[in-house]
């Protein structure tokens, strides 16, 4: 099935005259002025003595944002000029998304002495976010109607469309539109349980990697079920990578909860990954979050030939306990989240520990992964130590001599959050102190996307 058709637009300019009717009406009063010098001059034949100033002359405002049409992942730059000089504007970002939600975000900036605001440079004073940070509405989106439940912003196929406005004293002085989509030339496909054996959708750029074979991804999420990771596997398939996401507990067809979910569930949907056209099957990387880290790392050590890289995120180094239910309402099972050729893998009760005592079988033994890992964490992550179990498998596959081919990015402010990848994308804030987790959950992905893309470019030979 492929997505909705591109629709190009062009982002429009409104010009407002940042003085409005007295600003017309100052300039009339002049030009009257100038005309009777002139008149006054011709009869007494000297010059006028004083031309009027010409930088009071009322100028129009003019906004840009650059590109006007872009991919989520990629920054925009927004500037404004013409506006009155070291005056405080209020600039807002509005948008609907494909649910029909309405997300809105503001701050209050000052102009600088030649009329000039660039939000690249310019400091947030007060508003959806403070401080110097060029994507900071774009970050701080939230839904405009707070009595909802919280939503992460719903992306379709086509191009999204982003308002910017800029207020002096409530009035409006500039406004402009720009458009902003999620996977541009990306092709998605459904796959069943019942036909391959998994549940996924398959994700393929429609120009990138055509007439040559490519590093290809296998991507899944972690304990709350389902298909969570179809918004990275389009962005990474605009990139340039095939990607496969899927879903192993919480989907028709599948277990409802995350209790011995065999290993092979996986190798099935690599060895079909393998096959796809365009896909290189010596460069398959697995790439799993939170509890999805788990079965990266041991599928990786099961099926060498089928794995070249593993990608874990916000990561566990051993084998917990499996849940019952999803999400929110899961909780702890007495069995393995995981099983291999029909036996369960060995797992811990035990939380937050990289070594837990009570059963050491339970440590996933890294060191037999041949392949490049990165590994991602959050210093700030309230799910569990990530950073802790991350540098733990660095530590255990230096130990055995594989260290060069392990890396370690470790953001000290992010969060659990850091696992969503895609950066720029509007999230939800829950709870009174998550406003500031969520912002630097949002810089940490703007850092992380392009670390991400380079350690799959330069392991794979993708850009060669």
């Amino acid at each position: 099935m492929a997505w909705a058709p591109h629709r190009r637009r062009v982002a429009t300019v409104l010009r407002v005259s940042k003085q409005g009717w007295r600003g017309q009406l100052q300039a009339v009063t002049w030009t009257l002025t100038a005309l009777a010098l002139v008149l006054t001059a011709g009869c007494t034949g000297s010059q006028p003595s004083e031309e009027p100033d010409s930088s009071e002359v009322p100028t129009q405002v003019s906004l840009r944002v650059v590109p006007a049409q872009s991919r989520l992942v990629d920054p925009v730059s927004v500037t404004v000029t013409g506006l009155e000089p070291r005056r405080l504007h209020t600039v807002t970002l509005t948008s609907v998304d494909g649910d029909g939600v309405r997300w809105t975000s503001s701050a209050q900036f000052r102009s600088s002495t030649d009329g000039t605001l660039m939000l690249d440079d310019a400091r947030a004073l007060e508003g959806s976010y403070q401080g110097v940070n060029g994507m900071g509405l774009l970050e701080t989106l939230q839904q405009e109607d707070v009595s909802t439940e919280p939503a992460y912003y719903f992306w379709t196929g086509s191009p999204q469309e982003f308002r910017i406005e800029v207020l002096a004293d409530d009035k409006l002085v500039a406004q402009t539109e720009f458009l902003r989509q999620l996977g541009p030339g990306v092709r998605r496909t459904e796959q069943s349980v019942t036909k391959e054996g998994f549940d996924g959708a398959f994700y393929r750029h429609s120009d990138r990697g055509a007439s040559k074979s490519r590093p290809a991804i296998l991507a899944f999420g972690g304990s709350e079920g389902g298909n969570s990771m179809e918004l990275p596997g389009t962005a990474l398939a605009a990139e340039g990578y095939p990607t496969l996401t899927v879903a192993y507990f919480g989907k028709p067809g599948l277990p409802k909860s995350l209790r011995n979910i065999p290993l092979e569930y996986f190798a099935t949907a690599l060895r079909w990954l393998r096959k796809q056209p365009g896909v290189d099957p010596s460069r398959i990387y697995v790439l799993g979050v939170s509890r999805g880290s788990e079965p990266a790392q041991l599928v990786a050590v099961r099926y060498p030939r089928l794995v070249h890289g593993v990608v874990a995120v916000v990561p566990s180094g051993v084998v917990h306990a499996g849940l019952r239910g999803a999400g929110s309402s899961s909780r702890a099972a007495r069995e393995s989240a995981w099983s291999f050729q029909g036996r369960p893998v060995p797992w811990t009760r035990t939380v937050n520990d990289p070594r837990p005592d009570e059963f050491p079988r339970s440590v996933i033994p890294v060191q037999d992964i041949d392949g490049p890992m990165l590994l991602v964490c959050g210093g700030a992550d309230q799910v569990w130590d990530s950073c802790a179990f991350a540098r733990a498998i660095v530590s255990r596959r230096e130990q055995h001599g594989v260290h060069r081919r392990s890396l370690l990015l470790a953001y000290p402010q992010a969060g659990h959050g850091i696992g969503s990848l895609v950066p720029y994308d509007p999230e939800p804030i829950y709870g009174p102190l998550a406003g500031a987790l969520a912002l630097s959950n949002q810089r940490a992905r703007a850092r992380l996307w392009g670390q991400l893309t380079a350690f799959l470019r330069t392991t794979s030979g993708a850009g060669e």
